[in-house]
Parts: structure tokens; sequence; C-alpha cells
């Protein structure tokens, strides 16, 4: 297939449209944030040092940094590195926020002071440098590296050799329910419960001051939106402030309001409220907003941080659960039992454009449609298709007919109302694991006893003298109308003139064990093996792929191709892409990298074994 690439995954149902076509189109109604991301949390019990998580921030070298009450830890992703082991100061502080600069530099505001991180060498800025005693509740850098924090009850700014104090904005509580951050003009923005400033040109402007002691008009949360202005959020409502001006508004939802807040506004234009107290909330640019709370995954409902790395995750630190993360779904899965009685998926063709046909194993054959599974479709007699049978192969042919390969009972042929069904007595086998409609429309069906050909209804089992076929499970055809055949112990067989010849070598490489034979729209043959290689067709002729040209380990299976550059491979790992550049510029100079994305349960699988 090319238009559309559909991945069936054992014990999971159905993965489609997974960033190459439209069927993601099935948009979705539900407010769950795990219907558009995936949520993987690493709390004390899964590694990490600390149960509540302060401030998170990426350095340029990939490492997230991660602050808490009890110090500070770096995290790549699978190791947590506690800093209080490897710098002593850092034992005994707080750490309350957290900045990377223009340069790289790694700026954190802890309890004691500041301490910056500058070429894997660290140093602190107490009193001495221009800090007040006292608690360092928040720290920003603008687009030209500049650094201002809030310190006590005061505001300094870094001039480069030391910190000095910056002109007060009037407030007079202490900055502990503040924050400080600069919007897209590079203005600095103080936010605290009742008072929200900006200073411009020289001068601090008070842009709002409201009521002390009434809750209800307290300031909750503020910070940056990319196309100029900032986001407010109220008791009920999150506005867009723009030359003092209201000019978007987002109603919060029941059961978030009045929860003091960061807001954070991503590279797509949703806006993420994280609240202290009831988890969070992801208002789209297009649809409801979406939840986030120990329902949909995190440890905890109480954000502390958040923040977003250099692939596009998101990473939420929260009071008692540790860290978050939430990627982006690349795939969507299928798999409600209330639909899909059997989620084993052994076959899966196209109908027509966003229809398919569904195999199981065990649970009969059902078209899929609009997002939903049908009942499964049922045929008469005493080895009849029903609900039950194990479908394991399907074919459409060119009028539509369904023809259907099924365990135990044979090979069924669906044309509208009418069905024909072929048993062990004209199939010689049981147990049918591949078909295959070649180019003169003859069937092809590969059974635990060889080969069986239909022509005009006939069938008729292929014998190939001195030929042991063993279990055939792989049927494909190459752009000579050849038909090729494996078997399940990994032997290759293509056919001559009036027989079939075995297969040993493609070209200059030896096949080894066949794992998967597949072939695209227009002939072209893949083959994989159990040496962890790709053996390719082309026109040219046969090309390999493997670990010398960074092909990751395992035995992947040609899926499908895509319009957007990439080729398509499944296997025990997860879903596969691979550039099609990469792979025609190996195919060109016999050496090269390919550049490859897996996909897994980080990626919205519920399994990763692809059959």
């Amino acid at each position: 297939m090319k238009l559309k690439a559909f991945i069936y995954v054992y014990r999971l149902g159905l993965l489609v449209a997974f960033m190459v076509v439209g069927l993601r189109g099935q948009e979705t109604t539900s407010n769950r944030i795990t219907d558009k991301y995936v949520v993987t949390t690493w709390d004390t019990d899964a590694g990490s040092p600390f149960i509540a998580i302060t401030a998170v921030a990426q350095a340029p070298d990939g490492y997230l940094w991660l602050g808490s009450y009890e110090g500070l830890a770096r995290f790549d992703g699978i190791r947590f590195v506690h800093q209080a082991k490897a710098v002593a100061p850092f034992e005994d502080e707080l750490t309350l926020s957290m900045v990377v600069d223009q340069q790289g530099d790694l700026w954190i505001g802890t309890s004691i002071g500041i301490w910056r991180r500058k070429n894997m060498e660290w140093e602190q800025f107490k009193p001495e440098s221009g800090l007040l005693d006292g608690l360092v509740y928040s720290i920003a850098c603008d687009s030209k590296g500049e650094i201002i924090a809030l310190s006590g009850n005061k505001v300094v700014r870094w001039n480069g050799t030391a910190f000095e104090e910056f002109p007060h904005p009037g407030t007079t509580t202490t900055f502990s329910q503040h924050n400080c951050f600069f919007d897209t003009e590079d203005r600095l923005w103080v936010r605290g419960l009742v008072n929200l400033d900006v200073f411009e040109s020289g001068n601090w402007i008070s842009v709002r001051a409201t009521p002390r002691g009434d809750r209800s008009k307290n300031l909750l949360g503020a910070g940056p939106a990319r196309n100029g202005g900032i986001w407010l959020a109220e008791s009920s409502v999150i506005n867009l402030l723009r030359d003092d001006k209201i000019v978007e508004s987002k109603t919060r939802i029941e059961g978030h309001q009045e929860d003091e807040v960061t807001l954070w506004e991503d590279p797509e234009g949703n806006v993420w409220e994280a609240g202290e107290k009831n988890g969070l909330v992801i208002h789209q640019v297009e649809g409801p907003p979406l939840i986030g709370t120990i329902e949909e995954g995190l440890s905890n409902n109480a954000i502390l941080s958040i923040g977003q790395d250099q692939e596009g995750n998101v990473w939420v630190g929260s009071d008692g659960g540790g860290i978050a993360r939430i990627r982006p779904r690349s795939v969507i899965a299928h798999a409600d039992r209330s639909q899909l009685r059997q989620p084993v998926i052994n076959a899966v063709a196209e109908l027509d454009r966003d229809k398919l046909l569904v195999g199981t194993h065990g649970g009969g054959v059902m078209v899929f449609e609009n997002g939903k599974f049908g009942e499964p479709l049922q045929t008469e007699g005493n080895l009849r298709l029903g609900e039950q049978s194990w479908v394991q192969a399907i074919e459409i042919g060119s009028d539509g007919e369904i023809w259907l390969g099924s365990y135990q009972t044979g090979v069924f042929r669906l044309t509208g109302d009418q069905n024909t069904q072929w048993t062990f007595r004209e199939l010689r086998g049981r147990h049918v694991y591949a078909l295959h409609i070649d180019r003169l429309d003859r069937v092809w069906a590969g059974h635990e006893h060889g080969l069986t050909l239909f022509v005009d209804d006939q069938a008729t089992h292929f014998e190939a003298s001195g030929i042991d076929w063993g279990v055939i499970n792989m049927i494909v055809e190459d752009r000579e109308s050849r038909i090729w055949v494996s078997n399940r112990v990994g032997q290759l067989w293509r056919q001559t003139e009036d027989s079939f010849e075995p297969v040993t070598a493609l070209g200059r490489f030896e096949t080894g064990e066949v794992r998967y034979l597949q072939q695209t729209e227009s002939g072209e043959l893949w083959l994989t093996n159990d040496r962890n290689e790709i053996l390719r067709q082309t026109t040219g002729g046969w090309i390999r792929y493997d670990q010398t040209h960074d092909l990751p380990a395992g035995e992947w299976k040609y899926l499908a191709s895509d319009n957007l550059g990439y080729h398509w491979f499944g296997s025990h790992r997860g879903i596969m892409r691979v550039t099609k550049e990469s792979m025609a510029s190996v195919a060109q100079n016999g050496s090269g990298k390919l550049r490859c994305q897996i996909l897994n349960r980080q990626d919205g699988m519920e399994s990763v074994r692809v059959r």
C-alpha cells in the first residue's frame, strides 16, 4: 500500500494513520490527554531520586536537569544522577527555579542563592554577589541572554560579573507567590496574586492591581504568548492580554478553577495550564480542552513545574509524584474490547478509502470504518465463517471479491451475498496462512501442505518434484510476474517456467533464513532474514541493508511507503520509519547511514509486536 499505511499488531488490534495519512482525521471528542499524548512517569519507585520536582530544564547537551526540595539531579532518559553526590554544596539546598541562557549556561535559583553551570563547572552566587540571603523563587532569561531573578524581596539582574539590584516594581510583599518572565518583545513581567507589572522604557507599569482579601479576583498564573502579549489566569478564565487589551479568552473548566497555575504555550499554540492542586489542562487551538490527572496517568495532581525538551516532549514535575513525560502520540490504537472481542490481528486489507477488512485470531473477520469495528461476517454450513473463526489471510480481487484464508476451515470467497468455500478435500490443506492474487487474477493459497492454485474456481494442488514445501506462509509476485514463496523455516522458492526452484542467494547476498517476504505495488520485493538484514530488489539488482548502515537490530518486516518520504517497517520492537533519501543513498553508494526512528509504547502502541 502506498496511500495508507495500516499496521496490525500482536495483542493490540489495529494501528492506523501514524504520521502517514489522514485516517487520523477521525478526530475524537474525548477530553482525555491520553487520546493525543502518551504519559510516562518516574516516581521514586521508578528510579527518581526525588518525590517532588520543583523545576525542570534541558541543557544543550541533551541532559534534563530536575530540581527538588532535596537538591538537584540530572536525567538522561534512563538514569538519574543526584548532584548531592557529585557536587557537595547542593546537598542541603532547595531548588526552586531554573533557566538555560543563550550560551547554554544553566542558572538555578535555590534557597541560599543562585548557581550557574558553565562549561561543566559550577559557580555559586551568594549575598556578596548582590543577592539577598533568601530564597530565589523565580529566574528568567530574555532573548539576548539577560538574567533576571526574584531574590527575597528584590529584583536582581546579572551584569556579567555579579548580580545587581534592579528597579523594584513597588510591591510591598516578598516574592514567595510571584513569578517573573520575559515576553516575545523582551519586556520583563512580574506576577503576584494581587499585582501584574511590566518593565517598559525604564519604568515599571502596573497592568493589574486587585483588592487584597478578595480571592475571586486573584491573579493565579501568567506566562508569555508566542505571538505577542501574555496569558493571564484568573479564577475562572485565562485571558490573552496584548497592548493592555483582552484579545482572547479561554474558560477554565470546572474542577480546575481557582487553582494557581503555571501557564505555557506550546509551539502549536495550545495553552498548558499546570495546576498546583488539580492537575493539567491543555487548551487546544482546535477541539475541547484535554485533562491530565492521576486518572490519565500522572502520579500526582499537584504540578510544580513544566517544560519542553528538544524533541518536543513536555516534562511535568509534581509535588509527590516525581517527573512525568508527556509525549505527542504518534500512533492511535483501536483495541476497544467492546467492539474487538479478539485483539490479536492476523490480516488487514483495504476495501476502499478509510474502510478496512480485519481478520482476527479467533474472533472472525469484520469491517473497520469510521473508527468502529462491525460485527463478524457470517456464512452458512458446518465449517462456516463466524465470530470464532481464525482468519489468517485476506486478499481483495479487482472486481471486489473477498478471499479469506482461515485456520481449519480452508478458503472462503465472498461476492456480495454469495460465498464459496474450499476445504481440505480440494485444497489438500486445512490451515491457510497466505493468499495472493496474481496479475492473471489467479489465486494462490499457502497452507500446511504446500501450494494450491485457483483458476476459474478450480483448485489445483501445485505439485513440484523433489520439493518438501512444509508450511507455506508467504507468497509474493515480482515485476516479471514470477511467484515467490517461503515457508515457516525460512526456505525460499522462485517460480520457473514449469516449476519452482530453491533460492539461497539474491545477487551477491545470501538469503539466510527468510523471516518476512513482501512486495510493493510496483512489484519491488523486500526480504528480511534471521541475520537482521533487509534485502531489497530494485531495477539495478539486489541491495542489502544491515547494522553497518545503522539499521537497528530486529527482524524488520516491510509494511508500506508513504508520500512524505518514508518507508515503514515492523518487528517485535515496534514500528520503524526510515527516510527514503537515506535508503537511496545507501543503495547508490553501498555505504552511508540510515536515518531511522522506532515507534513503540512511548508513542502510543499498546503492544510493540507487529505481525
